[in-house]
């Protein structure tokens, strides 16, 4: 949806952080807390939107406050209003002043739905970043990570900040260990995976989860989420969660023989012609679609693992790159291509890499998974 033509909302607010900066996230969470405070709904005018997409008191909707307060009022009122700003199709006019003029029309109908909800407000930004049915009690993002640091820094050997992410109001954070689980050699690189956990914490949805990651060059795979409440008190439910995503079971050394059978196992050992091409790329979609994955995601992995070692070379045809992909292509692709989705989607695709690198699913050559 392009933003620029959008009155109801803003995107979300998105800050990345490198392996080592463990104190720069630990100064952006600080600052992001010290502007932002939790004010409840007590008049129309709070959420009354103006033609030009704030409310009546300055503020603008992040979009997950948007669509927050949109489901209280009415079901598939937030999809029906951002579809009349940015239309899907290219003949159908876009209509701000009408969306705005239905939302505040709700807004007067269905006041009683919202009254009482708390925003959560930025004061420096003059944004609404989010909307909850009660004032949240548990620990602060800031907190939370300074914790979740200080119990993976304790460990022995201890796991180390490998990047972080921060977007509507939760954080996403990567820790690792220092050496890795072994080491695989495959045309002439060296591709290590070590072992680690991927945590997400949100201070205002009262959920914090912890998994078991494996990180590669190209990027990383996890078990699936087990979330847990963190309502109050939080520290131990917390430090359980850690504890047990740091010691979940990993047999590497069964993984490692699973990956070095990948570097002989052959995709497309009999493509050699044009229609050869369009039946293995029809049938890679569909076996890809078992996976949980969604069409355009299935799109993008194929265009990855069609990608030339040498990007120089433009001679190879499909057909002979095709023979020289093995599953271990299809894993580096499911995991680099996973990095750039939205978290909802990298989720899934960094679950499917890890049930295929600890066998739980299996990705024959000529059979199906």
């Amino acid at each position: 949806m392009g933003n620029d033509a959008n009155v109801l909302y803003l995107p979300a607010k998105v800050a990345y952080f490198q392996p080592g900066d463990f104190d720069g996230m630990v100064a952006w969470l600080s600052q992001e807390d010290t502007v932002t405070s939790y004010i409840p709904v007590t008049s129309r005018d709070m959420l009354y939107l103006m033609p030009g997409g704030t409310t009546r008191t300055g503020y603008r909707f992040r979009v997950s406050a948007f669509r927050s307060l949109c489901r209280r009022m009415a079901s598939g009122l937030g999809s029906f209003l951002e579809r009349l700003v940015c239309p899907q199709r290219r003949t159908q006019p876009s209509c701000p002043k009408l969306a705005t003029s239905i939302f505040n029309a709700m807004l007067e109908h269905r006041f009683e739905s919202v009254e009482g909800t708390y925003l959560l407000c930025n004061e420096r930004d003059k944004t609404i970043e989010a909307a909850y049915v009660s004032k949240p009690c548990n620990m602060s993002n800031v907190d939370a990570f300074r914790g979740l640091g200080d119990l993976l820094h304790g460990y022995s050997p201890p796991l180390l900040f490998h990047g972080g992410m921060v977007a509507s109001r939760r954080f996403y954070a990567w820790f690792r260990y220092e050496q890795p689980e072994y080491v695989i050699k495959y045309r002439q690189k060296s591709w290590s995976f070590y072992r680690g956990i991927q945590a997400r914490y949100g201070e205002a949805d009262l959920t914090f989860s912890s998994m078991l990651t494996i990180f590669t060059r190209a990027g990383t795979c996890r078990a699936r989420m087990r979330p847990t409440q963190a309502s109050v008190p939080a520290v131990l439910r917390f430090a359980k969660q850690v504890q047990t995503a740091v010691e979940t079971p990993f047999d590497a050394r069964m993984c490692y023989d699973r990956v070095c059978q990948w570097t002989v196992s052959f995709l497309g050992i009999g493509v050699r012609s044009e229609p050869d091409v369009r039946r293995w790329q029809t049938e890679m979609r569909k076996r890809l679609r078992r996976l949980n994955l969604s069409g355009t995601t299935v799109r993008l992995i194929i265009t990855k693992l069609l990608q030339p070692d040498d990007p120089s070379d433009n001679l190879m045809s499909t057909a002979r790159l095709i023979r020289t992909r093995t599953v271990f292509d299809l894993f580096l692709a499911l995991v680099s291509v996973a990095r750039h989705l939205s978290p909802k989607w990298r989720y899934e695709m960094e679950v499917a890499a890890f049930d295929l690198l600890t066998g739980k699913t299996v990705f024959s050559v000529e059979g199906k998974p």
